[in-house]
């Protein structure tokens, strides 16, 4: 599985949804990995910490940087994702929050119309 994943610096590693499917594919089809699906699932749909994972053979971290950047692309309020996902918002905002709808939006808003 860990050919799956190509390796990027920490800070801008995510998951796309395409890489997801095919580790959970290769997971489901590999005899001796089956039982890591439903952990796999499980952590990227909560960002689960690396005690509750602790079979998988990459790093836990990536599904929880998977999971927030999600939530990001969804538009999840800062402070419920920092909550939910255990980070406090300044991380949030110094590492994901580019990933949001509303990053830069009012500045580009104040933009529009300028030429």
């Amino acid at each position: 599985m860990q050919r799956l994943l190509s390796w990027r610096a920490p800070r801008d590693r995510w998951l796309t949804c395409a890489e997801a499917a095919r580790l959970l594919r290769a997971a489901r089809n590999h005899p001796k990995s089956r039982h890591l699906a439903p952990f796999i699932l499980v952590a990227l749909y909560t960002g689960t910490r690396k005690e509750a994972i602790l079979a998988l053979r990459f790093a836990p971290h990536t599904l929880k940087h998977t999971a927030v950047t999600w939530a990001m692309h969804k538009g999840v309020p800062l402070a419920d994702a920092a909550g939910f996902f255990g980070t406090t918002v300044a991380t949030l905002e110094s590492v994901y929050l580019h990933h949001h709808p509303s990053f830069q939006e009012a500045t580009a808003k104040a933009l529009d119309g300028w030429k």
